[in-house]
């Protein structure tokens, strides 16, 4: 039987959760999943990505926790000095899925200060390989620690090396 694409797909009798690289999905699978144990899962590592940013001293405001994680990151050179033409800030809104680190984060740059158009585009580019790099893995603490280098090789005129 087949279907165009866009087509809604009908008579499936069960979803079976994303699997491992190199890893078949058997029925044993499909009837041991709970959907509860893994929504606590992905809170759980929720979670452990604010401890991260926290242990690793990184500035954050959780703006919500449920249903879904928003966390607020700032983000400056190091010449930025407020009410100043000099230097460049901004914040990033991760506003994460219910299952994130499985599926990736919106994330927005909001509040911005001295941002060209050009370099906003850049860090758009950046924000969306990083989470291609990390999907299934913590995201803002590597989107962050990326982006602020690329604002810092901005600042001193040097060419971008990412992580």
């Amino acid at each position: 039987m087949s279907r165009r694409p866009g087509e809604p797909v009908e008579d499936v009798e069960a979803v079976v959760p994303v699997q491992a690289v190199g890893s078949s999905a058997t029925a044993a699978n499909v009837e041991t999943w709970n959907p509860e144990k893994a929504c606590k899962f992905c809170r759980d590592l929720q979670d452990n990505e604010v401890q991260t940013l926290h242990y690793l001293g990184l500035p954050y405001v959780v703006l919500a926790r449920r249903p879904r994680l928003r966390v607020k990151v700032p983000l400056s050179t190091i010449n930025y000095e407020i009410g100043q033409w000099v230097g460049i800030a901004m914040q990033l809104l991760f506003t994460c899925p219910s299952n994130y680190p499985m599926q990736r984060p919106l994330v927005e740059i909001v509040e911005k200060r001295n941002v060209s158009i050009a370099l906003e585009w850049a860090l758009h580019e950046e924000i969306v390989q990083s989470l291609d790099q990390h999907i299934g893995l913590q995201m803002i603490a590597p989107v962050t620690i990326r982006l602020q280098t690329l604002l810092n090789s901005q600042r001193l005129g040097q060419p971008a090396t990412m992580p």
